[in-house]
């Protein structure tokens, strides 16, 4: 049990560091996009995060997370729109924390 959590807890960091992916949408980029462009974003995200050549030496049900990323994605368009409707308080990094926590959602 610790082994496996030890696993998904490398293989998500792995998947965070990788080359610069979707994710790393800033809430100043993410208010200049149109609607089509944010869903788009989104599944980015997704596919980014799934399919990472270094989180796929993981032995983790990667189609069962994206799926439920996938699940997720109305609520993240929403919270993303949220995070970012909070103008200069929003962090930089608003959107990168609270994909992290949807994607820990989905692995555990």
């Amino acid at each position: 049990m610790l082994l496996r959590r030890l696993l998904i807890a490398a293989l998500l960091l792995v998947m965070l560091l990788g080359p610069v992916p979707a994710w790393a949408t800033g809430c100043r980029e993410w208010n200049r996009m149109s609607e089509a462009q944010k869903w788009e974003r989104i599944d980015r995200m997704i596919q980014d995060a799934i399919t990472s050549n270094r989180g796929r030496s993981y032995r983790v049900d990667h189609a069962r997370i994206g799926r439920c990323l996938e699940a997720q994605s109305q609520n993240m368009f929403w919270d993303f729109d949220g995070l970012c409707s909070e103008g200069r308080t929003a962090s930089m990094k608003a959107i990168r924390t609270r994909f992290k926590q949807y994607l820990w959602t989905c692995v555990n």
